[in-house]
């Protein structure tokens, strides 16, 4: 299983409860899992396990919108064949007169989210979206933001320790600290949960 998954081992319920000593234990490693494959599964409408360009342009422009021609006419196989171009320079209008002089020139057309999501996360380049491929590429996408999250779960879990051993006043301090760190995970995971509604399409650098 991927690191991601292992992310929060650890999660403590409120507050209250360590002060009955019952700490609560939750698995927020899993509600990321949930969040990714919910996204996944709202684009792969048939269930099939793979997104086409057919469910990426109806997630992305609509349900009556149709596949985008630059993925119909992608060639499919080993090599990349968008290599050469960045996906976040939008494509330039073509078969357009030359600017007149004076004339502001015409804005560049801006790809469609669909072929920007093929081509930034359809890494076999397949016209086919799998789940490890989305997976993976959001995984890396938000790497620093999952590190961070990865250090919050290691100081919950030290304080955890350390409010078993402690009682009285002490105990209520390390009350406050669990609260607000509590406070800190949650902000991080509404954050990641906005991430992913409202995701921006890059091609990562492979490794």
């Amino acid at each position: 299983m991927r690191w991601l998954l292992v992310l929060g081992v650890f999660v403590l319920m409120s507050a209250d409860s360590f002060g009955q000593n019952k700490p609560g234990i939750r698995s927020y490693d899993e509600q990321i899992d949930q969040m990714l494959r919910q996204q996944f599964d709202r684009i792969d409408k048939n269930k099939d396990g793979n997104i086409d360009p057919e469910e990426a342009a109806k997630h992305f422009r609509g349900p009556n919108a149709k596949p985008a021609p630059e993925l119909m006419n992608r060639p499919t196989g080993a090599g990349n064949p968008f290599a050469d171009k960045n996906i976040l320079e939008p494509a330039k209008p073509e078969n357009k007169p030359a600017d007149k002089p004076g004339q502001l020139p015409a804005k560049p057309v801006a790809k469609p989210m669909d072929v920007q999501f093929f081509e930034a996360v359809d890494t076999n380049h397949d016209n086919l979206v799998s789940w490890d491929e989305f997976y993976t590429y959001f995984e890396k996408l938000y790497e620093v933001q999952l590190q961070e999250y990865q250090k919050l779960m290691q100081q919950m879990r030290q304080l955890q320790q350390q409010m078993a051993r402690a009682s009285g006043n002490q105990l209520q301090v390390y009350r406050r600290q669990m609260a607000n760190l509590q406070q800190l995970q949650r902000r991080q995971l509404d954050q990641f949960r906005r991430q992913l509604a409202n995701p921006q399409f890059r091609r990562l650098p492979l490794r």
